[in-house]
């Protein structure tokens, strides 16, 4: 069991524990154009992503 050097968190696994430690250094590199949001993996940014797609308003047909 890994933990985490600053809040003491169990985590399963080494990359679990480092992506921890990322967090913790305030490594939240990607940043959302729409809202100025930021996340840690470009992953989860084209996710959050999708939401302001959704969002939009769809064109009405006349």
């Amino acid at each position: 069991m890994n933990r985490s050097f600053e809040c003491k968190k169990r985590l399963c696994d080494r990359s679990s524990c480092m992506r921890r430690q990322k967090i913790h250094r305030g490594g939240e590199p990607h940043k959302c154009p729409s809202c100025g949001k930021s996340f840690s993996r470009q992953r989860v940014l084209t996710l959050h992503q999708n939401t302001h797609a959704e969002e939009s308003p769809k064109p009405t047909v006349a």
